[in-house]
């Protein structure tokens, strides 16, 4: 999270402390370090004082519906005498360049300084020759990237039927997805046809289900009807294609013209052969969605690995997703279970989109923690085992910050509400009718697109 080791909170807390700011740039040719004092380091190297402006880092978590925020580290200003960022600029694109701010002391060693920023260059211009103004912010590219990259092709699927649409792949399902138990006659997640098969005298048709190995076919359904178990695989074969480990399931008939779906057991834990265990708990799923399919392509090297790697969850903050899952087993000890399908679409999906939908129905809040990880946490501040806010309280936060402060947001502000009553006396009843003016509306003094509801029977 980059806390406060207890040997920097206590230089902090001294009346004098010695505290000065390392600011690196991790450009392609090499790493510049910068402060407003001339500054030396063992450990860091030499820092040049050509910081004019310090600027301000914004911290953020989720807003009122839980989406993620794009906190930004505005102000910040850098002497470029030498014309280095003129000449880098040139040469290279600076942009998505590592940034990390640090606070150093002399009376504290290097392993306990304070990382309180790492990101990336988001922007950079001339505010006032020499002067460079530049704006950092969290490592956002990913998340707001679309994905997967990856479509269905002939060049994947040399059987696959010339006149099929190029839709962007399928993600496997995660979670349990089964319409049996409640007697539907189909299932809930519909294959892709790609051709047909033929392996000594049997010809069959051959289906994707998406990318990455899933547990298991439950059913499969063909026209509304249930088909046999003996009639198709039930454990799906997971082919690599080009590199890509794609879930697959055939039949050993031809199935084309007909509408096949299947109930399945989604995404299994490690991605081994054979399959282990489900990914069944909500942020199990999500973490396992971000580690593999947004910040790395893990699909890609199942080929090589034979298993799901670790590259990606080298973005997220561990700590705060394995809190996360303990806290919603706390709410329900029976086990929390989520389910997602990501079918095949004509156009790809922003994959920021897909975790607002995931934050905004668990009631979840995600943030880029001091050391750039993306971290998510739950919001429920009745609960005896909410974990409390992720950034420091101290006095020397607002160094960079500022004080603390709430935000409050103001959409439709209710500014009055009102309830006439009548009784009428043919029918002898009550009624109600309920006027909504909105705060906007209250200080304009007009009512006119207020929202009324109809009159009302009254229970009293």
């Amino acid at each position: 999270m980059g806390l406060l080791s207890l040997e920097m909170a206590a230089e902090l807390d001294k009346p004098n402390p010695s505290l000065r700011r390392s600011l690196s740039f991790d450009f392609p040719d090499g790493t510049r370090r910068y402060s407003d004092v001339a500054l030396c380091s063992d450990s860091l190297g030499f820092h040049e004082p050509l910081v004019k402006r310090w600027g301000t880092i914004a911290d953020a978590i989720g807003d009122s519906r839980d989406a993620i925020q794009i906190p930004a580290w505005q102000g910040l200003e850098i002497i470029d005498q030498d014309k280095d960022w003129s000449t880098r600029g040139s040469k290279f694109n600076l942009k998505g360049t590592v940034v990390t701010l640090r606070y150093c002391s002399m009376n504290v060693a290097p392993a306990n300084w304070l990382t309180r920023f790492v990101g990336i260059l988001k922007g950079w211009s001339f505010a006032d020759e020499p002067v460079i103004g530049v704006t950092c912010g969290p490592d956002d590219r990913a998340l707001l990237s679309p994905f997967p990259k990856v479509r269905l092709s002939l060049g994947d699927f040399l059987k696959l039927p010339k006149d099929s649409p190029a839709l962007f792949a399928p993600i496997s399902p995660y979670g349990r997805h089964d319409s049996f138990g409640i007697g539907s006659i189909d299932g809930q997640i519909a294959p892709i046809y790609v051709g047909e098969y033929t392996e000594g005298s049997v010809t069959g048709s051959k289906y994707v289900i998406g990318l990455g190995p899933i547990l298991r076919v439950l059913h499969a359904y063909a026209n509304g009807v249930r088909l046999a178990a003996t009639t198709w695989s039930a454990t799906p074969t997971v082919e690599v294609i080009n590199g890509r480990a794609w879930s697959r399931i055939q039949f050993n008939s031809k199935r084309s013209t007909q509408e096949i779906t299947l109930d399945v057991e989604g995404i299994e834990v490690s991605g081994t052969a054979p399959p282990e265990a489900l990914i069944a708990d909500p942020v199990g799923q999500i973490r396992h969605l971000l580690a593999h399919f947004v910040y790395f392509e893990d699909f890609d090297s199942y080929s090589t690995l034979n298993r799901w790697s670790d590259v990606g969850e080298a973005a997220l903050d561990i700590p705060s997703l394995t809190e996360s899952q303990t806290y919603l087993l706390r709410r329900i000890p029976q086990g929390y279970r989520g389910g997602r399908y990501l079918a095949a679409s004509e156009e790809p999906q922003d994959a920021i989109d897909v975790l607002n939908e995931w934050l905004h129905s668990q009631h979840m809040k995600a943030f880029w923690t001091y050391a750039g990880k993306l971290a998510i946490r739950p919001d429920n501040l009745d609960d005896p085992g909410y974990i409390d806010t992720p950034w420091i309280r101290h006095q020397y936060h607002e160094l960079t910050s500022g004080p603390l402060k709430p935000i409050a947001e103001q959409e439709n502000v209710i500014g009055r509400v009102m309830i006439e009553g009548a009784y009428g006396e043919a029918l002898g009843t009550f009624q109600e009718k309920l006027l909504v003016v909105s705060q906007e509306q209250e200080q304009a003094s007009t009512a006119a697109d207020s929202v009324q509801g109809p009159w009302l029977p009254a229970y009293i």
